[in-house]
């Protein structure tokens, strides 16, 4: 019993040192916490002095009555005064930083353009010294030349006369010329209508004296045959047709694509498959504007 006595008791005495120590440790953060308030009331105070707290500028919708008053929040009605101010004083400290930004901003346009006015000016001011001297030189060399623009007056009336003669003479010419021009023209296109309807016969009267033979040789004809083209690739400068190895379609077999009565250019065979083929189309035998397209009929 008497130990059970002297642990409570032990246990008591530590309890009272644990509060004790709790409320020595309580009370010194309690003055700490208290000064530091005291420290930030005063540092608060400056920077609503230094914001001019109660004074109406331009960009507010209205002035802060009075001076700062920052309450003590000793109690927490008084707290919520306490957040109140401090979050007024916070949106003005922002109003005031955007206004500090929009000068400093405008101060820094404003120095811009003056060191913009000032090359400016400096450059201005440069020019403006050789434009003098050059006066000065064109004013010297005006009074030397007085004399030689009057008897240039002279020459240049004669001139005038015989560039009106030579004027007239040059627009007789240009005419000549202009005619002439058109008549070239018109005889070069001509030339080039007869040249194209020539070859156009030429390789016509080929195909059909060609004599009938059915060998496979690269250079010889593949008589009374007629193909169609089933699709074009320009990319590539290709055509399929509808005739293969079934055919007995030699390869590098040259023929002609006609588009009904109109010529429409010439393709080489490349390729042979078992019923369709790819032939080549040969670009410097196409008539000019016309293209080969699908469905035209191959003349070998």
């Amino acid at each position: 019993m008497k130990t059970m006595v002297k642990i409570f008791l032990v246990l008591n005495l530590l309890l009272c040192l644990g509060v004790l120590a709790f409320g020595i440790k309580t009370f010194r953060d309690r003055e700490i916490v208290k000064a530091r308030t005291v420290i930030h009331r005063q540092h608060l105070q400056e920077i609503a002095s230094r914001l001019e707290w109660g004074q109406k500028h331009d960009w507010e919708q209205e002035a802060k009555a009075g001076t700062f008053q920052l309450p003590d929040p000793a109690n927490m009605e008084e707290f919520g005064a306490f957040t109140s101010q401090l979050k007024e004083l916070t949106n003005l400290a922002e109003l005031r930083v955007s206004q500090l930004n929009e000068q400093y901003t405008s101060l820094t346009e404003a120095q811009e353009v003056l060191e913009e006015a000032k090359a400016t000016l400096a450059t201005r001011e440069t020019e403006l010294s050789g434009a003098r001297s050059r006066v000065a030189k064109l004013e010297t060399d005006l009074t030397n030349s007085t004399q030689s623009l009057q008897d240039t007056n002279s020459k240049i009336a004669t001139l005038t006369t015989e560039n009106d003669s030579l004027q007239a003479t040059i627009a007789d010419l240009d005419k000549e010329i202009t005619d002439q021009q058109t008549l070239i023209s018109s005889v070069k296109s001509e030339l080039e209508l007869r040249t194209v309807e020539r070859d156009k016969a030429r390789e016509l009267l080929a195909a059909c004296l060609r004599p009938a033979n059915t060998t496979n040789d690269v250079e010889g004809p593949w008589p009374g045959k007629t193909a169609t083209i089933l699709a074009v690739e320009p990319e590539w400068n290709y055509v399929v047709i509808d005739k293969g190895e079934v055919d007995v379609l030699p390869m590098f077999m040259e023929a002609f694509i006609h588009r009904g009565d109109q010529f429409v250019g010439k393709i080489r065979v490349m390729k042979v498959e078992n019923t369709v083929a790819l032939a080549e189309i040969l670009p410097e035998t196409l008539t000019p504007g016309l293209t080969v397209e699908a469905g035209d009929t191959i003349f070998f």
